[in-house]
């Protein structure tokens, strides 16, 4: 090799290297786009259902607020105190924001869950959580709007069967929308960033 090809050769080895190195440059200085969530338009709507006072409470009475829903029960051993758990520290993390959120826990078994049964579970978390009930039909109509599922099956227990349900939490913006969807094991943080988000948005 000539000492003029040599110099050829090496120069351009450099101009490859550099045009690589100021590309992967550029890549990475580019800000990450955010991941698109997921179309929940199809999940929710409007509901009517009984408060624990024996008054009709309606999802749009919160127009304007931000609303945390959660379909579960009052004699649930596990899932269902970590989730209202979950919702009162959220509470304590938004600070005065939570006056613009409401809880409902709509109970999937009305059998057993009297409005005194409910109203003394939901409060023991915080006093402005509120709890649901209605006809075994109203809550099934309720439950199918936003796919929510359970079921009951037989049980040596006392009280004759258990009930198994899913684990979602329903974040419904201030025009009564699904925003966004989460279970029992959210960390309070991502909840209360989550709910800020809404109201803010």
């Amino acid at each position: 090799m000539t000492r003029y090809a040599w110099i050829i050769t090496v120069v351009g080895a450099v101009v490859i290297v550099s045009g690589t190195l100021a590309y992967r440059y550029q890549a990475a200085s580019r800000p990450a786009q955010p991941a698109a969530r997921p179309d929940l338009s199809h999940i929710g709507g409007g509901f009517t259902l009984q408060g624990t006072d024996g008054a009709e409470v309606r999802l749009k009475d919160f127009r304007g607020q931000a609303v945390l829903l959660y379909f579960g029960y009052a004699t649930c051993p596990d899932v269902c105190p970590t989730t209202l758990s979950l919702f009162k520290q959220t509470f304590a993390r938004l600070g005065e924001a939570g006056d613009e959120v409401q809880v409902l826990f709509v109970t999937v078994d009305p059998e057993r869950d009297t409005p005194e049964r409910m109203r003394s579970f939901v409060r023991y978390f915080h006093p402005d959580f509120r709890g649901l009930t209605g006809t075994p039909e109203q809550i099934r109509t309720v439950a199918d709007r936003y796919k929510a599922a359970y079921m009951y099956s037989e049980s040596e227990s006392a009280a004759g069967y258990q009930v198994s349900h899913t684990d979602i939490v329903y974040l419904i913006d201030r025009q009564g929308r699904t925003a966004r969807l989460f279970s029992s094991k959210t960390a309070p943080d991502e909840l209360a960033a989550a709910v800020r988000d809404v109201l803010e948005g």
